[in-house]
């Protein structure tokens, strides 16, 4: 059985090194709309009030964002 992103993610436990295994994944899946996709499940877990879940998702946009910004900003040279 397949299992969504969205399904393995235990909201209350994630560690930065499965955030940004979570947000490799989604790059690899959604390619150049990643960071749109997982903005679309932060919305849905804000939409259940859920606060933590949301957390979780803007955790791995910013992720996204870091890992695919050609160029990164705040770290000086």
């Amino acid at each position: 059985m397949t299992r969504s992103v969205a399904e393995m993610i235990d909201q209350s436990a994630v560690t930065e090194k499965e955030v940004w295994s979570i947000a490799s994944v989604l790059i690899e899946r959604f390619g150049g709309i990643a960071a749109l996709e997982a903005s679309k499940m932060a919305d849905e877990y804000l939409a259940k009030d859920d606060m933590t879940g949301r957390s979780v998702w803007l955790r791995i946009v910013r992720s996204i964002t870091a890992m695919t910004d050609p160029e990164p900003t705040g770290r000086p040279d």
